[in-house]
């Protein structure tokens, strides 16, 4: 069914714990392909919490099929610890407008795999944060994201956005954004995305297609491993991407002494197979402790015309 308005300025808490077993939570749940929630607004506080001895661990916030208007000024908190382990703060197939001017903080414990991700989904019309959204992932292998989304129309960020993924064994992946089309994306605030591991992936912005971009704050992106690929903005199939930065795009490289500089790529600016125009007024910079070939402001890469 439908939900057409659903308000908390309360607490909500749920908690779910296993031994043996798994342990799933969900603060909110309607994601069956028939329920949908009109107007979600929360300006309370929101704790979930799922814990798994020698299982696996779930914790979702909210999780519904639509959200057609959804708005945090409160505290969203959810963790999730456990053998393999997933977290994620708001998942939806489709949101038509998406507000935080709160906190989501959104962590994964794992012995084995941990994801966290702030908003996941499908489309979103549009996306406005401008206050904290949270996220971090640690276990054997590590995987977390701000968004991660299909597409979205409209991308405002005026908070801040801090990703974190340590693996301590194996792959780190971090993404700030990462959907398959953004329409317009407008950054004033920070976007700080971080990776450890032996094999990491890390970027600020990855898009498929972008139509346009603006940065007038801080995309920061630290990567730290053997195998590194990271760029503050990745594009791999715009037609027509108007690029401008007017603030600071940082990338910063921590590489074990005796790795491979071959296998470590890093740009600010990574344009794929796409048409680009840039317009760099800012200030971008790529660091590495080790010297490499493959380090540097622009990588034009396959059938791109920039």
């Amino acid at each position: 069914g439908t939900i057409s308005g659903f308000t908390n300025g309360g607490n909500i808490t749920a908690t779910a714990s296993a031994t043996g077993g798994s342990a799933s939570a969900y603060g909110v749940e309607a994601n069956s392909i028939a329920n949908s929630i009109g107007n979600f607004a929360n300006s309370g506080d929101m704790t979930v919490t799922a814990t798994a001895t020698g299982g696996n661990a779930y914790a979702h916030g909210v999780d519904a099929f639509d959200i057609y208007n959804f708005i945090n000024s409160g505290n969203m908190t959810v963790t999730a610890t456990g053998g393999t382990t997933y977290a994620s703060g708001v998942s939806a197939e489709y949101i038509g407008n998406f507000t935080n001017t709160g906190l989501i903080s959104v962590t994964a414990e794992a012995d084995n795999d941990a994801q966290a991700g702030g908003l996941n989904g499908g489309d979103i019309g549009n996306f406005t944060n401008s206050r904290d959204i949270i996220v971090t992932a640690r276990g054997g292998n590590a995987t977390a994201y701000s968004v991660n989304v299909s597409s979205i129309g409209n991308f405002t960020n005026s908070g801040n956005m801090v990703v974190t993924a340590n693996a301590t064994g194996g792959n780190a992946k971090a993404y700030g954004v990462e959907a398959s089309n953004i329409d317009s994306f407008t950054n004033s605030g920070k976007i700080e995305v971080s990776a450890t591991g032996a094999n990491v992936e890390v970027y600020g912005v990855y898009a498929n297609n972008i139509g346009s971009f603006t940065n007038n704050g801080n995309i920061l992106v630290n990567a730290s491993g053997n195998t590194i690929n990271s760029a503050a903005l990745r594009i791999t199939g715009s037609s027509n991407a108007d690029i401008t930065n007017n603030g600071n795009m940082t990338v910063v490289l921590n590489v074990p002494s005796g790795a491979d500089m071959n296998n470590v790529n890093a740009a600010v600016f990574w344009i794929e197979n796409s048409n680009a125009t840039i317009s760099n007024y800012g200030y971008t910079w790529v660091e590495s402790n080790v010297a490499g070939p493959n380090l540097r402001t622009l990588y034009i890469a396959g059938s791109s015309q920039v």
